[in-house]
């Protein structure tokens, strides 16, 4: 085999490798939108760890930014009982987060007193599936099996789907790794607890901002 084939071989196999570096980092991009998509078709086999963790890595990603205001007039509109304008908000939060838990208990809540129960049952199969991702990735009883979050809105979540109080809430460093220890009371019994959240992917995106 001559020089000129070997030339020829080796740059084809350096443009099939490169190829292929482009398509895994096309699909890495497009994880996020290619996993919303597969909820709003109905798909139940969808990973919603991997879809909150995808979102992470897109631009829109700000764990401690996000519109309070629209947030606070979606759910205003909800307690007064504005269903249609409730879900309006809360689909126009869901534009820019799809994996954003309040938006998706809004539309939940409003499609279920407008008696539309196909609209329901989608938001809650997808609200149910977001908390859930989070109560699986740990017990949260200590650093080690602490609950993942991608922000602290979700720390809150959990502790009021657990009917916790807040009382107390810690940044802490264990084994190169951040958490959140809320210390919380359980008002049923007066017993106060101590939950871990990881928040090493908040924190991160924090740090990488701040060095900019």
């Amino acid at each position: 085999m001559n020089n000129k084939i070997l030339f020829v071989i080796g740059t084809l196999v350096i443009m099939v490798l490169t190829t292929n570096i482009g398509n895994v980092a096309s699909q890495e991009r497009q994880s996020y939108e290619t996993l919303v998509a597969r909820v709003k078709r109905g798909d139940q086999s969808v990973d919603f760890k991997a879809l909150r963790i995808a979102y992470t890595e897109t631009s829109h990603y700000n764990p401690y930014g996000g519109d309070n205001d629209a947030r606070q007039t979606m759910f205003a509109a909800l307690e007064s009982k504005q269903f249609e304008k409730a879900i309006e908000h809360a689909m126009a939060q869901l534009d820019k987060n799809y994996v954003d838990i309040d938006a998706h208990f809004v539309c939940r809540i409003g499609y279920r007193e407008m008696k539309n129960m196909e609209r329901y049952r989608d938001h809650h199969f997808i609200t149910k599936g977001l908390i859930d991702s989070i109560l699986g990735s740990g017990d949260g009883m200590a650093p080690e099996t602490a609950f993942v979050v991608i922000d602290t809105r979700e720390e809150y979540i959990i502790l009021n789907v657990l009917g916790f109080k807040t009382q107390k809430q810690s940044l802490i460093e264990s084994n190169g790794h951040r958490y959140d220890r809320m210390e919380a009371i359980d008002p049923k019994t007066n017993q106060k607890v101590e939950l871990y959240f990881n928040v090493d992917l908040p924190y991160n995106w924090l740090t990488k901002k701040m060095k900019k």
